[in-house]
């Protein structure tokens, strides 16, 4: 598996992305764990193991600890422009949750589909398991130079109270919204606003950054603080189009997060590829976007 499949090494830790039926034993294994940390935080399918069919044909990307023996986080990965040609839009996982129009093939085609992310618990409070996760994602992007789009839905647990996922919601409508792909994707099954209401031009008075937004979020839920991906994908530059409720996991709300590669800014590509020293890596993530090279949908 290392042969062929190795991204590369870093300390202890190996960061492997392959297909499941390359490594069934290992993908028992990321199915177990994924519903442990998912049941944790009150989300997960309350299966034994975490599986479905969108595993059979997608590729996992994971972290190996040598030291242990054990893995220590993963995510799903497909790549849009084989699941457009084998199985069109209906083939994408996140297909599952929203309705997207035929208007938006040619940015899924372009795009890498993640999903189903995960740290183990013990490994949850050291900083090198994402940062590899996430180097990782630029070491796969670097060997599939066709995709320029990160998709998937962002999971904001079902243990948020009401208030807190709605504040999350609509400040992202007004500072992280990509409208230009919402008129073309529909929510299955839309978040409703709770029965009460409150004035959010009065609270987003004080809330101007996400900084603000996550203290907000952790005086209300008692030291539970904002989802750590939706914050760190935020921060990269990506875009929410739409929120959806998933009933087949654990009623958790899920944010659809588009992000274009060539928005995340430059430190964080200097930092995931570090040891590299390749500039052409610079050039393959920041290209100008002009007005020819943005998609029309």
């Amino acid at each position: 598996l290392r042969e062929k499949y190795l991204l590369f090494d870093l300390q202890n830790y190996s960061v492997l992305c392959a297909p499941s039926d390359q490594m069934p034993h290992i993908m028992h294994e990321i199915g177990r764990l994924r519903e442990i940390t998912f049941r944790a935080i009150g989300e997960g399918t309350n299966k034994t193991i975490d599986l479905d069919d969108f595993d059979l044909y997608y590729y996992h990307l994971f972290v190996w600890d040598n030291e242990t023996g054990k893995i220590v986080g993963a995510y799903r990965v497909g790549k849009g422009k084989d699941i457009i040609g084998e199985y069109g839009i209906r083939g994408f996982y996140v297909s599952t949750l929203f309705r997207m129009h035929g208007h938006m093939q040619q940015v899924l085609e372009q795009s890498l589909e993640l999903g189903r992310s995960f740290i183990v618990q013990e490994y949850q409070r050291k900083p090198m398991p994402l940062f590899l996760l996430w180097k990782g994602i630029l070491y796969f992007l670097l060997k599939n130079s066709e995709y320029r789009y990160l998709i998937g839905p962002v999971s904001i647990s079902n243990r948020f109270s009401e208030f807190s996922k709605h504040t999350i919601i609509e400040y992202i409508r007004k500072y992280h919204y990509n409208d230009q792909y919402a008129r073309y994707i529909k929510p299955k099954k839309r978040f409703r606003v709770p029965g009460y209401s409150f004035d959010t031009e009065i609270l987003f008075e004080n809330l101007k950054n996400l900084q603000q937004l996550d203290r907000l979020i952790e005086d209300v839920e008692s030291n539970s603080r904002m989802p750590v991906l939706l914050k760190k994908y935020l921060q990269l530059g990506g875009k929410i189009v739409e929120f959806n409720i998933d009933p087949l996991f654990n009623d958790c709300l899920d944010g659809l997060l588009i992000l274009d590669l060539y928005d995340v800014p430059p430190d964080v590509i200097a930092s995931l590829s570090r040891e590299m020293n390749d500039q052409s890596i610079f050039e393959r993530f920041s290209q100008q976007k002009t007005l020819q090279e943005k998609i029309q949908v």
